[in-house]
């Protein structure tokens, strides 16, 4: 393998070593931008990368590093897109745009926390409008993780007033998310244990109680009767299939509740993140 790239790193120089050191990143980074326009990722990665390799000291250099990344993100790899804009801040620690682009990263992995940490971390580095978008940033992702005072009060505290109409709409978001009303998962899946369909009637769904109360209640009566009669296997399978069907439906109102809440948290939290 290490010949390999000792080959590869060969061919990259070429180029260098006999073209006289002549700086040809230009034209490299218009190769890269033409496959970049045609969502050809990893061709644009390559060509990026080999432009900053071959010349470090291109002007392009951390606009290159910045389309990588992006190229990264568009892709779904979001941790690779993480360590290209790190490797900017370890640089240029009061670089904005790798801040917003780490953390919008991690809120795209639902890691709320560490998008959060990544601001406070960096925060001490901008002032003005460039620190008060970051908290912005902080309120959502503390919206997401459900602490909603947090996140108002974060609102609330921002005093730029080029970004007041986008704070007063977050606030506005927030107090609207605050009019739901959310089943307990806990209670669907208690009243579902205590009675089949009485979990899914609670959280709205009256004809899947319905169903789900006579489903049970045939495979409850298929099993006593098989068992009266001596039937053994048939006692059997009723009995497998009504443990698997009460079972399954005790869970499916616990989830069907929290996936509902997750859902509208998710509306709201793009709205949120809307820079309209």
């Amino acid at each position: 393998m290490s010949q390999i790239k000792i080959i590869i790193s060969f061919f990259i120089m070429l180029p260098v070593i006999y073209g006289g050191g002549i700086d040809e990143s230009e034209n490299i980074i218009k190769v890269a931008d033409e496959f970049y326009k045609k969502n050809q990722f990893d061709f644009a990665i390559i060509e990026y990368e080999r432009a900053n390799l071959l010349y470090p000291k291109n002007a392009m250099f951390i606009s290159n590093q910045e389309r990588i990344a992006e190229c990264y993100f568009k892709k779904g790899y979001f941790i690779e897109s993480i360590k290209v804009h790190q490797s900017i801040l370890d640089v240029k620690n009061n670089y904005l745009n790798s801040v917003l682009k780490i953390s919008h990263s991690y809120q795209m992995m639902n890691q709320y926390r560490k998008s959060n940490s990544l601001i406070n971390e960096y925060s001490d580095n901008f002032s003005g409008s460039k620190f008060d978008t970051l908290q912005i940033i902080k309120s959502s992702n503390y919206f997401a993780l459900m602490k909603l005072d947090s996140a108002k009060f974060i609102l609330k505290n921002i005093s730029d007033k080029k970004l007041e109409m986008k704070v007063n709409k977050n606030i506005r978001i927030i107090k609207e998310f605050e009019q739901n009303t959310f089943k307990n998962p806990k209670v669907a899946k208690s009243l579902n244990i205590i009675f089949p369909g009485l979990g899914y009637l609670y959280i709205g769904l009256p004809e899947t109680a319905v169903a789900t109360f006579v489903v049970e209640s045939l495979f409850l009566y298929s099993t006593i009767m098989t068992y009266q009669n001596n039937y053994s296997i048939g006692t059997l399978f009723g009995g497998l299939f009504f443990t698997g069907f009460y079972f399954g439906s005790v869970y499916g109102a616990e989830q069907f509740a929290i996936k509902k809440k997750k859902r509208i948290l998710l509306k709201y939290f793009k709205l949120l993140n809307n820079n309209s």
